[in-house]
């Protein structure tokens, strides 16, 4: 279920083979917790790779195996074979924080001039501030 919870607030699935695509093709990387690339994972969590040291770029998510994820396990990768990890990691719970308190806290119109970058990432997320 927490696993399901994380997708329906965006976030990827941290692994190459991805469950529900059942062999289809790779889905879009557009963050939170999945990059195309090394570059974007810094700019998207490079700050929480100096506070936790669970938080690096390692290769693998939303089935591409070139793609990268912000840890080596959390709650949105299931099928590696690897023990269950029953967190979503550093990058992802600051990402649901942010959409829970964004969308779901009364008061907050002014919030996408405090965290503007989230704004820009994501700006389905207005919608939330009307």
């Amino acid at each position: 279920m927490a696993h399901l919870f994380g997708h329906s607030f965006g976030l990827k699935d941290e692994e190459i083979f991805v469950i529900v695509q059942a062999g289809g093709a790779p889905h879009a990387p557009d963050g939170p917790n999945c990059a195309p690339n090394a570059a974007t994972a810094e700019k998207w969590w490079g700050n929480l790779t100096k506070k936790y040291s669970a938080v690096g770029y390692f290769k693998g998510c939303a089935g591409n195996e070139n793609y990268i994820k912000p840890t080596v396990a959390s709650i949105m990768n299931l099928n590696t074979g690897s023990p269950i990890i029953y967190d979503y990691g550093p990058v992802s719970e600051q990402y649901l924080k942010k959409a829970l308190d964004y969308c779901f806290t009364s008061g907050n119109y002014n919030l996408a001039q405090t965290d503007p970058k989230f704004f820009e990432q994501y700006p389905e997320f207005k919608e939330c501030l009307k």
